[in-house]
């Protein structure tokens, strides 16, 4: 990973003024890069990332757990688990779970 990174010095450069877009699609596949973008507050950048990644479940439970921003949007929201796991971390992600958990768990 750190290898990767050496070959793209600009990454960080301007990371909220150039969109995630421009970069290669290698660098939103690598999980473990992800998880640490996550970690470090760029939740966004999971909307980029390839769709077999934001579909598997235990990928999404862990980055949850990191920064439970990133369920918006997510096709977990019903994920009693994962939504759980969001709140934790950050209670704004209540806002994001469906309407029928919010009503199981009376929220």
């Amino acid at each position: 990973m750190a290898s990767f990174l050496y070959h793209r010095p600009n990454l960080w450069d301007y990371p909220t003024t150039k969109p995630f877009t421009q970069y290669d699609y290698e660098l939103f596949s690598d999980k473990s890069l992800l998880l640490e973008m996550i970690k470090a507050g760029c939740q966004e950048v999971f909307k980029y990332a390839p769709r077999d990644i934001i579909e598997d479940r235990e990928f999404v439970l862990k980055a949850a757990k990191l920064n439970g921003l990133v369920v918006f949007g997510s096709c977990f929201t019903s994920d009693k688990e994962i939504m759980l796991e969001a709140v934790k971390n950050n209670g704004y992600a209540l806002r994001f779970a469906s309407e029928e958990l919010k009503k199981i768990l009376n929220w």
